[in-house]
């Protein structure tokens, strides 16, 4: 995939740290869209925040993209992630099914 390649040289570049969200908005981009969600997304610098973004084809794409092209780091714990859903007064959407299965457990 060679948005993969461009974010990989990026990071080593610049030191660029990708989180989910900072993924999805360059994907936005990228896709330059006006029928994707992630374009819209992008194109008001609103971000879209999913800590389960490599559960699915993203994350196989970026595990077999690993073997070629070893090095790009996604970092779920960076504090754009967490911070903003955690004191926004509205977020839209549910966690993850397996993150509702642990939520219910408090």
């Amino acid at each position: 995939m060679p948005i993969l390649d461009t974010m990989l040289r990026e990071q080593k570049e610049t030191g660029t740290v990708w989180t989910p969200s900072r993924i999805i908005s360059r994907l936005g981009t990228e896709i330059n869209h006006e029928d994707s969600i992630c374009y819209w997304a992008a194109h008001n610098h609103i971000p879209i925040f999913s800590p389960a973004l490599t559960d699915g084809s993203l994350g196989d794409m970026m595990y077999f993209h690993s073997f070629r092209n070893p090095g790009l780091i996604c970092d779920i714990l960076q504090v754009r992630i967490n911070g903003p859903p955690i004191h926004a007064d509205r977020t839209f959407g549910d966690p993850a099914p397996k993150l509702r299965v642990g939520l219910s457990f408090k």
